[in-house]
């Protein structure tokens, strides 16, 4: 089943394994919902295991990471499936990131149907900003055809030290030119409605360990030049997303490590630099984490450092439990004991779904016809909403339309809007209410907009 089918046949996909009044997913004001979105995590397969695909909706998965080595992207064609087979099972869009940044870290390659490219440190001895753009164009297209929204570049660490893990990642040493370079790469996604992340920070250009292996203290090598590039985009407005490196860095905070540090996230990145978007860590299974901090100590240092999203690679932790049931029930009761602030996980909730507004469209998962001009299409927002949202689509010409809200189970909730309407934008408050004006519960529900033989259906998720 593809996204493009009838939406009355589309909607088995939207069944939930339990009705949602019955799913602890809402239970404490849909607390477990909000940390959902907080996790990005990875699987091994050319297709998402059922399990894979429960937990997303079940708990409300922020984001799926993919990689070529996990067997994730063969060719285009089985990634373009895999990515709508996992986007059909979430109940607000996933984030679907892979780490494109070229040269030896690149998850599209001529290996899996794709092209090589020039790695990020022989683009800076260029400096040339058609060749740049070229690059950066070339993939933000195979991410196009694929589904992919997200990608974990570019590479914004100066080349102080040569030799170490960042090596040719990095631009160049000189901060104009990484700041340059890096512009042109997020320009070039930005076109297409696809987020780009500034990595690492503070800087881990000039580090002589690698944080995948373990403790990787910079404390005697940091520049605070490190951060210029950082300073210089963040001013121009275009940065979407930000990862944290796992350094230490004494001078910054004599006991944690970047990802973990509040004194990095939120007084220096956020405070300092003026950064108000979302904040990712690096994979939390790196060594410089798993050798020095419990899984879930990790988690709750992070979120209270003030960072928004964690990534895992894979699904399970080291014991072979379930990694996403195991880090939302830890992250609930330490929320619920106070020790994580209920207004960190609000803020970060808040965060991750202004980026998605902007950048992914939930139409552009669910229209289940094909779309006759390109604006017959139907938003909303905000979403989640309390207590009303706001229903927006342009008709091409004069239509007949209707505009109806139905619950999971295909059943008539309210009509808001039928009739003739006229050739433009059109606007719809729904305030929440069923056919008897009586408010709904919280839950998942559909809005269709109907345009002769044209449809479109975006999800509406009402928290009470």
């Amino acid at each position: 089943m593809n996204k493009h089918q009838r939406w009355t046949a589309l909607l088995p996909l939207l069944l939930i394994s339990s009705a949602f009044s019955q799913n602890s997913l809402w239970d404490h004001d849909s607390l477990r919902y909000k940390i959902g979105q907080m996790l990005i995590f990875g699987f091994a397969g050319a297709s998402a295991p059922q399990i894979v695909l429960d937990e997303i909706s079940q708990y409300n998965v922020g984001g799926i990471l993919l990689y070529r080595v996990h067997d994730n992207l063969e060719s285009s064609t089985q990634a373009a499936l895999l990515v709508d087979e996992l986007q059909a099972s979430a109940l607000i869009p996933l984030m679907i990131a892979t780490d494109q940044e070229g040269g030896s870290v690149t998850n599209l390659r001529s290996s899996n149907g794709f092209q090589d490219s020039p790695s990020a440190y022989e683009l800076g001895q260029q400096t040339d900003e058609a060749t740049t753009r070229g690059v950066a164009a070339m993939f933000s297209s195979w991410f196009n055809d694929i589904g992919l929204n997200t990608d974990f570049a570019p590479v914004v660490d100066l080349r102080l030290n040569p030799g170490n893990v960042i090596g040719d990642r990095s631009y160049s040493a000189d901060p104009d030119t990484v700041v340059q370079n890096a512009y042109w790469f997020m320009d070039e996604f930005l076109n297409n409605n696809q987020i780009t992340t500034l990595k690492h920070f503070p800087g881990h250009g000039s580090s002589e360990g690698d944080s995948h292996q373990g403790f990787t203290d910079v404390t005697n090598t940091w520049q605070e030049i490190e951060l210029d590039p950082y300073t210089a985009l963040i001013d121009s407005g275009c940065v979407d997303m930000i990862m944290m490196a796992h350094v230490f860095n004494a001078a910054l905070d004599p006991q944690y490590p970047a990802s973990l540090s509040a004194a990095t996230v939120t007084d220096l990145l956020r405070a300092t630099l003026g950064f108000n978007g979302v904040v990712i860590t690096d994979a939390m299974m790196m060594g410089a984490i798993t050798e020095n901090y419990g899984l879930t100590q990790a988690v709750t240092l992070a979120i209270n450092a003030g960072v928004d999203m964690l990534l895992y690679n894979w699904d399970d932790d080291l014991q072979g439990h379930r990694l996403i049931p195991l880090l939302v029930d830890h992250i609930e009761t330490q929320v619920l004991n106070a020790s994580i602030p209920r207004a960190r996980i609000d803020a970060s909730f808040q965060r991750i779904t202004t980026l998605k507004d902007r950048f992914i469209s939930v139409t552009s998962i669910w229209d289940n016809t094909p779309a006759r001009p390109d604006h017959f299409a139907l938003f909303n927002y905000p979403n989640p909403f309390n207590p009303s949202t706001t229903l927006s689509y342009e008709l091409p010409e004069a239509s007949l339309i209707s505009l109806a809200v139905y619950d999971v189970q295909g059943a008539l909730i309210n009509t808001l809007v039928t009739g003739n309407q006229t050739a433009g934008l059109h606007v719809c408050i729904w305030n929440g209410t069923d056919t008897s004006g009586r408010p709904i519960s919280t839950g998942l529900y559909l809005a269709k907009l109907q345009v002769g033989p044209f449809s479109s259906v975006t999800k509406l998720l009402v928290l009470r």
